[in-house]
């Protein structure tokens, strides 16, 4: 997250800074009024929301591959970003697919222990 929020990231105090200004004050005061939540530290939501609004997938029907399309006026941020999320989902599907082949080898392991045990002499 610190790479995508990198302006309100503090790398000296490893933590996130709160905006302060003007236009900060302000935001926050409408947010006040219109009963809004007022600003936080970024999390898991606001990197969901800020990727949703970077990134598209396009779908062709008579094409088996799906197109993914960054949105971003820095073209080098857009490819690092795209890198990011592809790394991370690529990590995540192989921790599921580990989980996964565990439970099963357990699983089966087990099965053949309790085969092991009813076998007669």
């Amino acid at each position: 997250m610190q790479d995508v929020f990198a302006e309100s990231w503090d790398e000296k105090s490893q933590s996130w800074r709160t905006p302060s200004g003007p236009a900060f004050e302000r935001q926050e005061r409408i947010r006040k009024i219109l009963k809004q939540k007022p600003w936080s530290p970024p999390s898991l939501d606001s990197l969901a929301g800020y990727l949703d609004g970077l990134i598209k997938f396009e779908n062709d029907p008579a094409n088996p591959f799906v197109e993914v399309i960054a949105t971003h006026i820095d073209r080098e941020q857009a490819r690092k970003l795209l890198e990011l999320v592809y790394f991370e989902a690529d990590d995540l599907l192989r921790n599921q697919d580990r989980t996964e082949s565990e439970k099963r080898r357990a699983y089966v392991e087990g099965e053949t222990a309790d085969c092991s045990k009813n076998r007669r002499p």
